[in-house]
Protein backbone atom coordinates (compact mmCIF):
# COMPACT_ATOMS: atom_id res chain seq x y z
CA UNK A 1 0.00 0.00 0.00
CA UNK A 2 2.85 1.96 0.73
CA UNK A 3 4.40 1.77 -2.79
CA UNK A 4 1.12 2.66 -4.07
CA UNK A 5 0.78 5.59 -2.32
CA UNK A 6 3.78 6.91 -3.37
CA UNK A 7 3.26 6.63 -7.25
CA UNK A 8 0.33 9.09 -6.80
CA UNK A 9 1.27 13.06 -7.59
CA UNK A 10 -0.55 15.79 -8.38
CA UNK A 11 0.99 18.15 -10.45
CA UNK A 12 3.04 18.25 -14.23
CA UNK A 13 4.17 15.46 -15.33
CA UNK A 14 7.33 17.25 -17.07
CA UNK A 15 8.20 18.19 -13.79
CA UNK A 16 8.89 14.29 -12.65
CA UNK A 17 10.50 13.75 -15.71
CA UNK A 18 14.51 13.70 -16.00
CA UNK A 19 16.06 15.30 -19.10
CA UNK A 20 17.13 11.45 -19.83
CA UNK A 21 14.24 10.39 -19.16
CA UNK A 22 12.67 12.90 -22.42
CA UNK A 23 15.18 12.41 -24.44
CA UNK A 24 15.18 8.93 -24.22
CA UNK A 25 11.45 9.37 -25.05
CA UNK A 26 11.74 11.06 -28.12
CA UNK A 27 14.73 8.47 -29.73
CA UNK A 28 12.53 5.77 -29.43
CA UNK A 29 9.32 7.70 -30.73
CA UNK A 30 12.10 8.71 -34.11
CA UNK A 31 12.90 5.27 -33.72
CA UNK A 32 9.18 4.10 -34.21
CA UNK A 33 8.46 6.40 -36.95
CA UNK A 34 5.54 8.85 -34.56
CA UNK A 35 8.00 11.68 -34.41
CA UNK A 36 9.23 12.71 -37.84
CA UNK A 37 12.24 15.77 -37.47
CA UNK A 38 13.62 16.55 -40.96
CA UNK A 39 17.22 17.73 -41.03
CA UNK A 40 18.47 20.86 -42.93
CA UNK A 41 19.83 18.92 -45.16
CA UNK A 42 16.74 16.28 -46.35
CA UNK A 43 14.21 19.66 -46.81
CA UNK A 44 11.81 19.03 -49.95
CA UNK A 45 10.68 22.13 -51.38
CA UNK A 46 7.64 22.41 -53.03
CA UNK A 47 7.26 25.39 -56.03
CA UNK A 48 4.02 27.40 -56.15
CA UNK A 49 2.13 26.51 -59.77
CA UNK A 50 1.80 29.28 -61.93
CA UNK A 51 -1.94 30.42 -60.99
CA UNK A 52 -0.52 30.24 -57.21
CA UNK A 53 2.20 32.86 -57.88
CA UNK A 54 -0.18 35.12 -60.41
CA UNK A 55 -2.90 34.84 -57.56
CA UNK A 56 0.32 36.19 -55.11
CA UNK A 57 1.22 38.71 -56.96
CA UNK A 58 -2.23 40.11 -57.67
CA UNK A 59 -2.77 40.10 -54.15
CA UNK A 60 0.56 41.81 -53.24
CA UNK A 61 -0.36 44.49 -55.97
CA UNK A 62 -3.83 44.93 -54.47
CA UNK A 63 -2.73 45.37 -51.22
CA UNK A 64 0.07 48.05 -52.36
CA UNK A 65 -2.49 49.84 -54.43
CA UNK A 66 -4.58 50.19 -50.98
CA UNK A 67 -1.50 51.08 -48.82
CA UNK A 68 -0.72 54.08 -51.75
CA UNK A 69 -4.47 55.29 -51.92
CA UNK A 70 -4.45 55.46 -47.82
CA UNK A 71 -1.18 57.04 -47.71
CA UNK A 72 -1.95 59.70 -50.89
CA UNK A 73 -5.10 60.99 -48.46
CA UNK A 74 -2.29 61.98 -45.95
CA UNK A 75 0.59 63.03 -48.61
CA UNK A 76 0.89 67.07 -48.82
CA UNK A 77 1.00 68.59 -52.37
CA UNK A 78 1.64 72.51 -53.11
CA UNK A 79 -1.41 73.70 -54.79
CA UNK A 80 0.81 76.30 -57.08
CA UNK A 81 1.62 75.35 -60.09
CA UNK A 82 5.25 75.97 -60.41
CA UNK A 83 5.64 74.13 -57.08
CA UNK A 84 3.93 70.92 -58.71
CA UNK A 85 6.37 70.77 -61.58
CA UNK A 86 9.65 71.88 -60.01
CA UNK A 87 9.11 69.02 -57.19
CA UNK A 88 8.45 66.62 -60.16
CA UNK A 89 11.11 67.81 -61.56
CA UNK A 90 13.51 67.04 -58.67
CA UNK A 91 11.89 63.48 -58.29
CA UNK A 92 12.90 62.55 -61.85
CA UNK A 93 9.35 62.89 -63.42
CA UNK A 94 8.09 64.63 -66.58
CA UNK A 95 7.12 68.10 -65.21
CA UNK A 96 3.65 67.40 -68.15
CA UNK A 97 2.19 64.89 -69.65
CA UNK A 98 0.22 65.05 -73.29
CA UNK A 99 -2.95 66.90 -72.35
CA UNK A 100 -2.33 66.79 -69.22
CA UNK A 101 -4.18 69.95 -67.14
CA UNK A 102 -2.95 71.67 -63.78
CA UNK A 103 -4.84 70.04 -61.33
CA UNK A 104 -3.83 66.34 -62.99
CA UNK A 105 -0.53 67.10 -62.63
CA UNK A 106 -1.28 67.63 -59.32
CA UNK A 107 -2.81 64.32 -58.66
CA UNK A 108 0.16 62.79 -60.63
CA UNK A 109 2.32 64.41 -57.86
CA UNK A 110 0.34 62.86 -55.03
CA UNK A 111 0.04 59.16 -56.81
CA UNK A 112 4.36 59.49 -56.94
CA UNK A 113 4.80 61.04 -53.59
CA UNK A 114 2.36 58.09 -52.07
CA UNK A 115 4.15 55.24 -53.72
CA UNK A 116 7.58 56.50 -52.56
CA UNK A 117 5.97 56.41 -49.12
CA UNK A 118 4.60 53.29 -49.34
CA UNK A 119 8.10 51.97 -50.29
CA UNK A 120 9.53 53.89 -47.13
CA UNK A 121 12.09 55.89 -49.29
CA UNK A 122 9.80 59.61 -49.29
CA UNK A 123 12.16 60.78 -46.54
CA UNK A 124 15.20 60.20 -48.48
CA UNK A 125 13.26 61.18 -52.30
CA UNK A 126 12.35 64.42 -50.58
CA UNK A 127 15.55 65.59 -49.11
CA UNK A 128 17.40 64.77 -52.42
CA UNK A 129 14.88 66.81 -53.97
CA UNK A 130 15.34 69.59 -51.64
CA UNK A 131 19.09 69.33 -52.36
CA UNK A 132 18.61 69.68 -56.11
CA UNK A 133 16.67 72.03 -56.01
CA UNK A 134 18.95 74.35 -53.99
CA UNK A 135 21.83 73.07 -56.01
CA UNK A 136 19.88 74.37 -59.25
CA UNK A 137 19.51 78.04 -57.44
CA UNK A 138 15.82 78.11 -56.60
CA UNK A 139 15.25 81.07 -54.44
CA UNK A 140 13.49 80.70 -51.34
CA UNK A 141 10.12 82.86 -51.28
CA UNK A 142 9.16 84.96 -48.44
CA UNK A 143 6.32 83.22 -46.43
CA UNK A 144 3.13 85.48 -47.38
CA UNK A 145 -0.29 84.72 -45.61
CA UNK A 146 -2.54 82.62 -47.84
CA UNK A 147 -5.35 84.98 -48.08
CA UNK A 148 -2.83 87.33 -49.20
CA UNK A 149 -0.73 85.59 -51.86
CA UNK A 150 -3.88 83.93 -53.57
CA UNK A 151 -5.33 86.16 -56.31
CA UNK A 152 -5.06 89.52 -55.50
CA UNK A 153 -3.94 92.25 -57.03
CA UNK A 154 -2.41 95.46 -55.72
CA UNK A 155 -2.77 98.33 -56.40
CA UNK A 156 -0.21 99.97 -59.05
CA UNK A 157 -2.27 102.54 -60.49
CA UNK A 158 -4.24 105.77 -59.75
CA UNK A 159 -7.19 105.36 -61.95
CA UNK A 160 -7.57 102.00 -59.41
CA UNK A 161 -7.40 103.08 -56.69
CA UNK A 162 -9.99 106.38 -57.63
CA UNK A 163 -12.53 103.73 -59.03
CA UNK A 164 -11.66 101.08 -56.25
CA UNK A 165 -13.03 104.46 -53.86
CA UNK A 166 -16.09 105.14 -56.33
CA UNK A 167 -17.21 101.49 -55.89
CA UNK A 168 -16.64 101.35 -52.21
CA UNK A 169 -18.85 105.04 -51.82
CA UNK A 170 -21.29 103.83 -54.25
CA UNK A 171 -21.20 100.55 -52.73
CA UNK A 172 -22.38 101.85 -48.82
CA UNK A 173 -24.92 104.59 -50.21
CA UNK A 174 -26.76 101.25 -51.79
CA UNK A 175 -26.20 99.02 -48.75
CA UNK A 176 -27.94 101.76 -46.66
CA UNK A 177 -30.33 102.59 -48.61
CA UNK A 178 -31.18 98.72 -49.01
CA UNK A 179 -31.01 98.28 -45.39
CA UNK A 180 -33.39 101.30 -44.83
CA UNK A 181 -35.90 99.95 -47.21
CA UNK A 182 -35.58 96.49 -45.63
CA UNK A 183 -36.38 98.17 -42.12
CA UNK A 184 -39.46 99.71 -43.29
CA UNK A 185 -40.66 96.75 -44.80
CA UNK A 186 -40.43 95.02 -41.06
CA UNK A 187 -42.17 97.44 -39.98
CA UNK A 188 -45.08 96.42 -42.48
CA UNK A 189 -47.13 93.76 -42.32
CA UNK A 190 -45.39 90.51 -43.02
CA UNK A 191 -49.05 89.58 -44.26
CA UNK A 192 -48.37 92.27 -47.33
CA UNK A 193 -45.10 90.46 -48.30
CA UNK A 194 -46.65 86.92 -47.83
CA UNK A 195 -49.45 88.24 -49.96
CA UNK A 196 -47.23 89.76 -53.03
CA UNK A 197 -45.34 86.13 -53.27
CA UNK A 198 -48.60 84.37 -53.39
CA UNK A 199 -49.81 86.52 -56.39
CA UNK A 200 -46.46 86.11 -57.87
CA UNK A 201 -46.94 82.70 -57.73
CA UNK A 202 -50.21 82.49 -58.99
CA UNK A 203 -49.53 84.57 -61.75
CA UNK A 204 -46.38 81.90 -62.69
CA UNK A 205 -48.33 79.01 -63.22
CA UNK A 206 -50.54 80.65 -65.70
CA UNK A 207 -47.83 82.34 -68.08
CA UNK A 208 -47.61 81.45 -71.82
CA UNK A 209 -46.36 82.59 -75.39
CA UNK A 210 -47.72 86.24 -75.90
CA UNK A 211 -45.45 86.46 -79.15
CA UNK A 212 -42.79 84.78 -81.77
CA UNK A 213 -40.52 86.60 -83.75
CA UNK A 214 -37.93 85.01 -86.11
CA UNK A 215 -35.17 86.97 -84.90
CA UNK A 216 -31.97 86.05 -87.28
CA UNK A 217 -30.82 83.43 -89.80
CA UNK A 218 -28.38 82.32 -87.09
CA UNK A 219 -29.16 80.90 -83.78
CA UNK A 220 -29.37 83.01 -81.04
CA UNK A 221 -27.07 83.59 -77.85
CA UNK A 222 -28.35 86.35 -75.70
CA UNK A 223 -30.93 88.22 -74.40
CA UNK A 224 -31.90 91.08 -72.24
CA UNK A 225 -34.55 92.90 -71.08
CA UNK A 226 -33.99 97.12 -70.99
CA UNK A 227 -33.41 98.33 -67.31
CA UNK A 228 -37.44 99.39 -68.15
CA UNK A 229 -38.81 96.29 -69.88
CA UNK A 230 -39.83 98.90 -72.85
CA UNK A 231 -37.07 97.03 -74.75
CA UNK A 232 -35.34 93.68 -75.76
CA UNK A 233 -31.85 93.28 -76.79
CA UNK A 234 -30.72 89.91 -78.65
CA UNK A 235 -27.55 88.99 -80.03
CA UNK A 236 -26.55 85.97 -82.32
CA UNK A 237 -24.44 83.63 -84.08
CA UNK A 238 -24.33 86.17 -87.15
CA UNK A 239 -22.29 88.74 -85.12
CA UNK A 240 -25.09 91.22 -84.66
CA UNK A 241 -27.38 93.15 -82.34
CA UNK A 242 -30.24 94.14 -82.26
CA UNK A 243 -32.90 96.04 -80.28
CA UNK A 244 -36.76 95.45 -79.84
CA UNK A 245 -39.83 96.68 -79.03
CA UNK A 246 -40.80 94.54 -76.26
CA UNK A 247 -44.42 95.30 -76.43
CA UNK A 248 -44.83 95.14 -80.64
CA UNK A 249 -41.83 93.01 -81.47
CA UNK A 250 -40.70 95.46 -84.20
CA UNK A 251 -37.07 95.82 -84.85
CA UNK A 252 -36.04 99.30 -83.92
CA UNK A 253 -32.34 99.07 -84.19
CA UNK A 254 -29.36 96.82 -85.27
CA UNK A 255 -25.47 96.85 -84.45
CA UNK A 256 -22.82 96.21 -87.14
CA UNK A 257 -19.35 95.71 -85.98
CA UNK A 258 -18.03 92.60 -84.57
CA UNK A 259 -16.88 89.62 -86.50
CA UNK A 260 -17.16 86.67 -84.84
CA UNK A 261 -20.87 85.34 -82.56
CA UNK A 262 -22.09 87.14 -79.67
CA UNK A 263 -21.83 85.71 -76.39
CA UNK A 264 -23.07 88.05 -73.94
CA UNK A 265 -25.65 91.04 -73.73
CA UNK A 266 -25.62 93.75 -71.22
CA UNK A 267 -27.70 97.16 -70.76
CA UNK A 268 -26.94 100.19 -69.33
CA UNK A 269 -27.98 100.90 -66.03
CA UNK A 270 -29.70 103.88 -67.05
CA UNK A 271 -30.49 102.61 -70.41
CA UNK A 272 -34.61 103.52 -70.27
CA UNK A 273 -36.74 104.87 -72.94
CA UNK A 274 -37.28 108.04 -71.26
CA UNK A 275 -34.19 108.48 -70.16
CA UNK A 276 -32.34 107.87 -73.16
CA UNK A 277 -30.89 109.90 -75.82
CA UNK A 278 -29.19 109.44 -79.37
CA UNK A 279 -26.14 110.01 -77.56
CA UNK A 280 -26.15 108.47 -74.38
CA UNK A 281 -25.27 104.44 -73.99
CA UNK A 282 -27.58 101.90 -74.13
CA UNK A 283 -26.17 98.51 -74.44
CA UNK A 284 -23.02 96.74 -74.45
CA UNK A 285 -22.20 93.56 -75.72
CA UNK A 286 -19.26 90.78 -75.44
CA UNK A 287 -18.16 88.44 -78.65
CA UNK A 288 -15.88 85.68 -79.85
CA UNK A 289 -13.72 88.07 -82.10
CA UNK A 290 -12.34 88.65 -78.46
CA UNK A 291 -13.70 92.40 -77.87
CA UNK A 292 -16.33 94.17 -76.28
CA UNK A 293 -18.23 96.93 -77.63
CA UNK A 294 -20.96 99.67 -76.28
CA UNK A 295 -23.44 101.21 -78.16
CA UNK A 296 -25.62 103.98 -78.50
CA UNK A 297 -29.07 104.96 -80.54
CA UNK A 298 -26.53 107.63 -82.89
CA UNK A 299 -24.54 105.08 -84.91
CA UNK A 300 -26.05 101.57 -85.26
CA UNK A 301 -22.14 100.67 -87.47
CA UNK A 302 -19.30 102.29 -84.91
CA UNK A 303 -19.12 101.54 -81.40
CA UNK A 304 -18.91 104.50 -78.28
CA UNK A 305 -16.43 102.27 -77.31
CA UNK A 306 -14.56 99.26 -78.19
CA UNK A 307 -12.90 97.20 -75.22
CA UNK A 308 -9.58 95.34 -76.70
CA UNK A 309 -7.08 93.43 -74.72
CA UNK A 310 -8.13 90.20 -73.94
CA UNK A 311 -5.95 87.48 -75.44
CA UNK A 312 -9.26 85.14 -76.62
CA UNK A 313 -12.69 85.26 -76.79
CA UNK A 314 -15.10 86.80 -74.77
CA UNK A 315 -18.22 85.30 -72.41
CA UNK A 316 -20.32 87.29 -70.81
CA UNK A 317 -20.02 90.98 -69.41
CA UNK A 318 -21.97 93.16 -67.10
CA UNK A 319 -22.08 96.47 -66.24
CA UNK A 320 -21.56 97.64 -62.52
CA UNK A 321 -24.75 99.10 -61.00
CA UNK A 322 -23.03 102.39 -61.18
CA UNK A 323 -22.97 102.64 -64.75
CA UNK A 324 -19.41 103.60 -64.79
CA UNK A 325 -17.50 100.98 -65.54
CA UNK A 326 -18.15 97.20 -67.01
CA UNK A 327 -16.91 93.82 -66.36
CA UNK A 328 -15.95 91.03 -69.22
CA UNK A 329 -15.06 87.51 -68.79
CA UNK A 330 -12.55 85.85 -71.04
CA UNK A 331 -11.36 82.47 -72.39
CA UNK A 332 -7.74 83.82 -71.67
CA UNK A 333 -8.12 82.45 -67.75
CA UNK A 334 -9.22 86.09 -67.00
CA UNK A 335 -11.61 88.95 -66.09
CA UNK A 336 -11.43 92.61 -66.31
CA UNK A 337 -12.28 95.49 -65.52
CA UNK A 338 -12.78 98.49 -67.95
CA UNK A 339 -13.42 102.58 -67.48
CA UNK A 340 -16.52 103.16 -69.88
CA UNK A 341 -16.31 106.45 -70.25
CA UNK A 342 -12.50 106.33 -71.39
CA UNK A 343 -12.82 102.91 -72.80
CA UNK A 344 -9.33 101.49 -70.99
CA UNK A 345 -8.53 98.63 -68.74
CA UNK A 346 -8.31 99.17 -64.63
CA UNK A 347 -8.03 95.61 -63.37
CA UNK A 348 -6.64 92.41 -65.12
CA UNK A 349 -7.58 89.69 -62.57
CA UNK A 350 -6.65 86.13 -62.65
CA UNK A 351 -7.97 83.36 -60.35
CA UNK A 352 -9.03 80.44 -62.62
CA UNK A 353 -7.56 77.81 -63.80
CA UNK A 354 -9.85 77.59 -67.23
CA UNK A 355 -12.13 79.40 -69.52
CA UNK A 356 -13.88 82.05 -67.61
CA UNK A 357 -17.46 82.31 -68.99
CA UNK A 358 -19.84 83.55 -66.56
CA UNK A 359 -19.69 86.88 -64.26
CA UNK A 360 -22.23 88.73 -62.57
CA UNK A 361 -22.53 92.01 -60.67
CA UNK A 362 -24.26 92.15 -56.73
CA UNK A 363 -27.05 94.88 -56.58
CA UNK A 364 -25.22 96.98 -53.86
CA UNK A 365 -22.10 96.79 -56.25
CA UNK A 366 -19.66 95.72 -53.34
CA UNK A 367 -19.29 91.70 -54.86
CA UNK A 368 -18.98 90.14 -58.34
CA UNK A 369 -19.03 86.75 -59.36
CA UNK A 370 -17.31 84.66 -62.07
CA UNK A 371 -17.46 81.35 -63.13
CA UNK A 372 -15.61 79.11 -65.17
CA UNK A 373 -15.65 76.03 -67.56
CA UNK A 374 -14.02 73.79 -65.05
CA UNK A 375 -16.99 74.47 -62.73
CA UNK A 376 -15.31 76.44 -60.13
CA UNK A 377 -16.95 79.67 -59.33
CA UNK A 378 -15.51 82.54 -57.15
CA UNK A 379 -17.07 85.63 -55.79
CA UNK A 380 -14.56 89.01 -55.69
CA UNK A 381 -15.05 92.14 -53.46
CA UNK A 382 -14.40 95.06 -56.16
CA UNK A 383 -13.26 97.92 -53.47
CA UNK A 384 -10.44 95.31 -52.32
CA UNK A 385 -9.63 93.49 -55.57
CA UNK A 386 -9.62 89.84 -53.13
CA UNK A 387 -11.54 86.52 -53.88
CA UNK A 388 -13.81 85.88 -50.76
CA UNK A 389 -14.96 83.11 -51.42
CA UNK A 390 -14.75 79.62 -53.63
CA UNK A 391 -17.96 77.74 -55.18
CA UNK A 392 -16.54 74.21 -55.85
CA UNK A 393 -19.23 71.44 -55.87
CA UNK A 394 -20.31 71.79 -60.01
CA UNK A 395 -19.51 68.28 -62.11
CA UNK A 396 -18.98 70.63 -65.30
CA UNK A 397 -19.26 73.93 -66.58
CA UNK A 398 -20.57 77.09 -64.59
CA UNK A 399 -22.62 79.00 -67.77
CA UNK A 400 -24.85 81.31 -66.00
CA UNK A 401 -25.05 83.23 -62.47
CA UNK A 402 -27.19 85.77 -60.75
CA UNK A 403 -27.59 87.49 -57.24
CA UNK A 404 -30.19 88.03 -54.68
CA UNK A 405 -28.59 90.01 -51.92
CA UNK A 406 -26.76 87.35 -50.44
CA UNK A 407 -27.67 84.53 -52.01
CA UNK A 408 -26.27 83.33 -55.33
CA UNK A 409 -27.61 81.14 -57.87
CA UNK A 410 -24.98 79.25 -60.55
CA UNK A 411 -26.52 77.24 -63.45
CA UNK A 412 -24.11 74.43 -64.68
CA UNK A 413 -23.74 71.39 -67.84
CA UNK A 414 -24.11 69.29 -64.72
CA UNK A 415 -27.90 69.95 -65.35
CA UNK A 416 -28.23 71.54 -61.66
CA UNK A 417 -28.67 74.59 -60.01
CA UNK A 418 -27.23 75.20 -57.11
CA UNK A 419 -27.73 78.02 -53.92
CA UNK A 420 -24.57 80.31 -52.45
CA UNK A 421 -25.25 81.68 -48.90
CA UNK A 422 -22.63 84.17 -48.23
CA UNK A 423 -23.49 84.42 -45.02
CA UNK A 424 -22.66 80.99 -44.60
CA UNK A 425 -19.90 80.71 -47.53
CA UNK A 426 -21.61 77.65 -48.46
CA UNK A 427 -23.33 76.04 -50.68
CA UNK A 428 -26.91 75.60 -48.83
CA UNK A 429 -28.93 73.90 -51.88
CA UNK A 430 -29.01 72.06 -55.06
CA UNK A 431 -31.95 72.26 -57.50
CA UNK A 432 -31.81 69.61 -59.90
CA UNK A 433 -33.42 71.72 -62.07
CA UNK A 434 -33.30 70.34 -65.87
CA UNK A 435 -32.45 67.35 -67.87
CA UNK A 436 -30.18 69.19 -69.92
CA UNK A 437 -27.51 71.54 -69.70
CA UNK A 438 -28.86 75.14 -67.71
CA UNK A 439 -28.10 78.10 -69.91
CA UNK A 440 -29.57 80.50 -67.85
CA UNK A 441 -30.34 81.38 -64.16
CA UNK A 442 -32.42 84.66 -63.07
CA UNK A 443 -34.15 86.30 -60.01
CA UNK A 444 -37.46 88.05 -59.88
CA UNK A 445 -36.68 91.55 -58.79
CA UNK A 446 -38.44 90.61 -55.72
CA UNK A 447 -36.38 87.78 -55.37
CA UNK A 448 -39.45 85.20 -54.82
CA UNK A 449 -38.92 83.96 -58.17
CA UNK A 450 -36.07 81.97 -59.32
CA UNK A 451 -36.09 81.68 -63.38
CA UNK A 452 -33.73 78.68 -65.07
CA UNK A 453 -33.88 77.83 -68.99
CA UNK A 454 -31.91 74.78 -70.29
CA UNK A 455 -30.59 72.87 -73.58
CA UNK A 456 -33.23 70.75 -72.78
CA UNK A 457 -36.21 72.90 -74.53
CA UNK A 458 -38.07 73.97 -71.14
CA UNK A 459 -38.15 76.78 -69.06
CA UNK A 460 -39.17 76.22 -65.00
CA UNK A 461 -40.23 78.86 -62.50
CA UNK A 462 -39.46 77.95 -58.91
CA UNK A 463 -40.07 79.50 -55.79
CA UNK A 464 -37.03 80.41 -53.84
CA UNK A 465 -38.24 79.85 -50.39
CA UNK A 466 -38.35 76.52 -50.71
CA UNK A 467 -37.23 75.89 -54.08
CA UNK A 468 -40.20 74.10 -55.19
CA UNK A 469 -40.93 73.98 -58.47
CA UNK A 470 -44.11 76.28 -59.87
CA UNK A 471 -44.66 76.15 -63.76
CA UNK A 472 -42.80 74.25 -66.79
CA UNK A 473 -42.83 76.96 -69.93
CA UNK A 474 -42.15 75.13 -73.33
CA UNK A 475 -42.23 76.34 -77.14
CA UNK A 476 -39.12 76.51 -78.59
CA UNK A 477 -38.19 73.83 -81.24
CA UNK A 478 -35.04 72.64 -79.92
CA UNK A 479 -32.59 74.31 -77.41
CA UNK A 480 -33.28 77.53 -75.29
CA UNK A 481 -30.14 79.46 -75.08
CA UNK A 482 -31.41 81.83 -72.78
CA UNK A 483 -34.00 83.89 -71.05
CA UNK A 484 -34.51 87.12 -69.19
CA UNK A 485 -37.27 87.80 -66.63
CA UNK A 486 -39.23 91.44 -66.88
CA UNK A 487 -38.68 94.15 -63.94
CA UNK A 488 -42.76 93.39 -63.01
CA UNK A 489 -41.96 89.88 -62.58
CA UNK A 490 -45.03 88.53 -65.16
CA UNK A 491 -43.42 88.86 -68.24
CA UNK A 492 -40.14 86.98 -69.58
CA UNK A 493 -37.93 86.69 -73.05
CA UNK A 494 -36.78 83.70 -74.11
CA UNK A 495 -34.38 83.11 -77.24
CA UNK A 496 -33.64 79.54 -79.08
CA UNK A 497 -31.39 77.75 -81.66
CA UNK A 498 -34.90 77.85 -83.48
CA UNK A 499 -33.76 81.53 -84.38
CA UNK A 500 -36.86 82.99 -82.86
CA UNK A 501 -37.03 85.16 -79.47
CA UNK A 502 -40.84 84.36 -77.82
CA UNK A 503 -42.13 87.22 -74.99
CA UNK A 504 -44.15 84.76 -72.12
CA UNK A 505 -47.07 86.67 -70.25
CA UNK A 506 -49.79 85.75 -67.85
CA UNK A 507 -52.53 84.19 -70.33
CA UNK A 508 -55.18 86.59 -69.35
CA UNK A 509 -52.56 89.02 -71.03
CA UNK A 510 -52.40 86.86 -74.58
Amino acid sequence: MADQRQGIYFGEISAQQSPSVEANSVEAGIRAGNINISSSTDREVLELSASSRNAQEKHAELLRSLETEKRSRAVNVPTRPEEVIRQLRSLGHPITLFGERPEDRRARLRTVLSSLAVDGVLPQAVSRAQDISSSVGYEKEKKVPLEDQLFYVPVKSNDLKHARQALFNYSMVRTNARLQHERAQQDSSVFELDAHAADLYRTSQHIAVNASQLADVRPLSAVRFSPDASMLATGSWSSSVKLWDSKTCALMHTFHGHTDRITGIAWHPTATSAASTSSSLLVGSASADGTAKLWNQQDTKQPVVTLKGHQSRLGQLAFHPMGAHVLTASYDHTWRLWDVERGTELLLQEGHYREVYAIACQGDGALCATGDLGGVGRVWDLRSGKSIMTLQGHAKQIVSLDWNGYVLASGSDDHSVRIWDLRKRQNVYVVPAHDGMVSTVRFSASGEILATSSFDGSIKLWRSRNWTLLSVLKGHDGKVMAMDVAPDEKHLVSIGFDRTFKTWAPDTEC
